[in-house]
C-alpha cells in the first residue's frame, strides 16, 4: 500500500497493557500509537476517528478506509475513487466484485457491494449468492465525514460498516437485533438521521480478499446475543479517555467483557 501513487498511508496501532507496537513507529508522523489497560472491545472505527481527527492534515479532502486483509486488482484505484469523489458521490465503497479467498488463495466464494447493488437498484438481499456487502473498503469526502460527524463507533462486537451501510438508504433498523436495548436503536437511529442525504456510490473493480481463519468461528449472527443477554446500551457502558479511544465504564457488566473477550479469543484469526 505505501507504494500505491496518490495516497498517503497512515496507521493507527492500539496495544493492550504492556503488549508492543508491532507496526507502527512513534517517530513516524503518519503513524499513531495509542495503548490502553481496558478490556478489549472492538474499536476499528473508533480508531479510524482517531486517525482522521489526529492524523490527517488540516486540508484533508478525502479519505479512506480499508482493511489490511484486502488487494486491488487495479493500480489505478485511489485515482478512479477521487474522480467518483470529486464528480457525483459523497461516500464510496470500493469494488464492484471481491474474490473471498481461502489458506491455499483460491477463491471459494465472491461477493458484490453493498455500494454496487444500490446504484443498480437491486433489491437488498441480507445474505446468499446476492448478498450487499457492507465491508471491506470505503473512501468519503470530507464535506460527507463532518455531515456524518463520524464513523459509528459503538458497535462494541463488530457490525460498524454493516450499520453504516444501512443508515445510509435509510434502513439502520435492520442493522441490529430487534431485541437490543432501546438505547443502542436510538444511537443508530441517530446516525442514519445524519447519514441520509449522502450520496452513496461505488468504484468499479476488483478486489481480493484473503484467509484470516474460519468465517463460522466469527459468529456474525450469534455475536448479538451477547448484547442482547447483557443489555448493552451505548451511553451507560461506554466512554472515552483522554485519546478519545472508546471504553468500558465502571457501569459495564464485567461479564459482558468477559463474553467479549472470549468471543475475540474463539475467532482464531490466527488459525
Amino acid at each position: 500500500m505505501r507504494k500505491v501513487p496518490n495516497i498517503q498511508l497512515y496507521i493507527v496501532e492500539l496495544a493492550y497493557n504492556n503488549e508492543d507496537f508491532y507496526i507502527t513507529n512513534s517517530e513516524n508522523p503518519h503513524h499513531l500509537q495509542l495503548r490502553t489497560r481496558s478490556s478489549p472491545i472492538w474499536s476499528k472505527e473508533n480508531m479510524i476517528n482517531i486517525g482522521i481527527k489526529k492524523l490527517l492534515p488540516p486540508t484533508w479532502k478525502a479519505v479512506a478506509w480499508i482493511d489490511a486483509d484486502v488487494e486491488f486488482d487495479s493500480p489505478t484505484w485511489p485515482l478512479d475513487t477521487l474522480k467518483i469523489l470529486n464528480g457525483y458521490k459523497d461516500i464510496v465503497q470500493l469494488f464492484t466484485l471481491a474474490m473471498d479467498m481461502d489458506k491455499g488463495e483460491s477463491t471459494i466464494r465472491t461477493f458484490t457491494s453493498f455500494g454496487y447493488n444500490y446504484e443498480r437498484g437491486a433489491k437488498y438481499v441480507l445474505s446468499g449468492p446476492d448478498y450487499w456487502h457492507p465491508g471491506f473498503a470505503w473512501a468519503i469526502t470530507r464535506r460527507g465525514y463532518e455531515k456524518m460527524g463520524s464513523l459509528y463507533e459503538h458497535s462494541i462486537l463488530g457490525s460498524g460498516d454493516h450499520n453504516m451501510a444501512l443508515a445510509l438508504v435509510g434502513n439502520a433498523r435492520i442493522s441490529i437485533s430487534s431485541h437490543i436495548d432501546t438505547t443502542y436503536l436510538s444511537s443508530i437511529v441517530e446516525m442514519e438521521s445524519k447519514m441520509l442525504n449522502l450520496r452513496l456510490g461505488y468504484v468499479p473493480g476488483v478486489i481480493r480478499h484473503y484467509y484470516h481463519g474460519n468465517k463460522k468461528n466469527r459468529k456474525y449472527k450469534e455475536r448479538w446475543q451477547i448484547l442482547v443477554k447483557h443489555k448493552y446500551a451505548p451511553a451507560k457502558h461506554m466512554t472515552y479517555n483522554n485519546d478519545g479511544l472508546l471504553i468500558p465504564t465502571c457501569e459495564c457488566p464485567p461479564e459482558l467483557l468477559t463474553d467479549i473477550l472470549n468471543y475475540f479469543t474463539e475467532r482464531n484469526e490466527d488459525e
